[in-house]
């Protein structure tokens, strides 16, 4: 429920002024026509408009295909409806299509020998909430996998995980946040957490690659890693000053820990030295994931 005061326009008209977020969800600006009817005692109004198609054309040379992944995937976050590729060679559909594929909503609509046009049919959602939620217990979900298959873990499994759906849901949530500028001054904060969060599981993927090619025995270094993960998932949905500030002091501790080189050197002794370099790695993105929440629970 929300109140407007009525405003008179000439000498027996009185206007009033429609909420702007309701008129940027329907696409209607000034000189739009709108539907009125009458409903008893209530007016109802309804329309929707033309939506501005947000268009962006990318020349390509020699690209391979993880650049031009790149390339789709930084005008998919920044909100283009439309994507145009323009190649002097010819351009190869069904590479084009499996790239397509790694993305929600995308679809190729018209093709010619030098030229493609990619269009989003996503609808973006205003709440990029429950895709952050899905991120994180996407990323739980590497870490129990890993845990409990340690010796025999499924690394083909989880890299699809990974590198399929998570980095599909990745895009999809930076696009809903770009596009509705989610949370406000806060946005910038969101878009940094999902890109750590990203992060995050690549690692534990990389992690899992090493575990399954040299049978490294399970460590307390995992365990701890796998806790602080847990631990960033609670203060996330509890967006709680006190406990985000808790997690963030711990992480720095941890950091701490082995800052001397006499704790380093009997680090090495112990563990496995590739091992201590990806805790190392997570250790640093926790770090960057504690200031985020942080910043989102103040």
């Amino acid at each position: 429920m929300m109140r407007r005061k009525l405003i008179k326009q000439g000498n027996d008209a009185l206007t009033i002024t429609l909420p702007a977020k309701w008129l940027k969800n329907r696409n209607l600006k000034a000189g739009d026509e709108i539907e009125v009817d009458e409903d008893e005692q209530k007016l109802l109004i309804s329309g929707t408009g033309e939506a501005e198609l947000k268009t962006k054309t990318i020349s390509l040379e020699n690209t391979s295909k993880n650049h031009l992944r790149s390339l789709i995937s930084s005008a998919y976050k920044a909100g283009y409806d439309e994507i145009v590729l323009k190649s002097k060679q010819t351009l190869k559909l069904s590479q084009l299509n499996e790239i397509i594929n790694t993305f929600t909503g995308l679809e190729i609509v018209s093709q010619e020998k030098n030229k493609l046009t990619i269009k989003s049919f996503l609808k973006v959602d205003e709440n990029a909430e429950p895709l952050i939620i899905k991120m994180f217990q996407i990323s739980k979900l590497v870490t129990d996998n890993l845990d409990q298959d340690w010796g025999k873990v499924d690394f083909n499994n989880l890299e699809v995980l990974v590198s399929s759906n998570l980095r599909k849901l990745r895009d999809h949530c930076l696009r809903t946040i770009q596009i509705n500028k989610f949370a406000g001054d806060k946005s910038y904060d969101y878009y940094d957490l999902v890109t750590i969060l990203e992060k995050i599981a690549a690692e534990f993927l990389n992690l899992a690659r090493l575990i399954s090619v040299s049978k490294i025995p399970k460590t307390d270094l995992f365990t701890e890693l796998k806790e602080l993960l847990n631990q960033s998932y609670s203060v996330y949905l509890k967006k709680d000053y006190s406990e985000a500030s808790k997690y963030w002091l711990t992480v720095g501790k941890i950091k701490e820990r082995y800052s001397k080189e006499k704790d380093l050197n009997k680090l090495i002794k112990k563990e496995n030295a590739s091992l201590i370099a990806h805790y190392y790695h997570l250790i640093n993105l926790y770090r960057h994931l504690s200031s985020r929440l942080v910043s989102l629970s103040s």
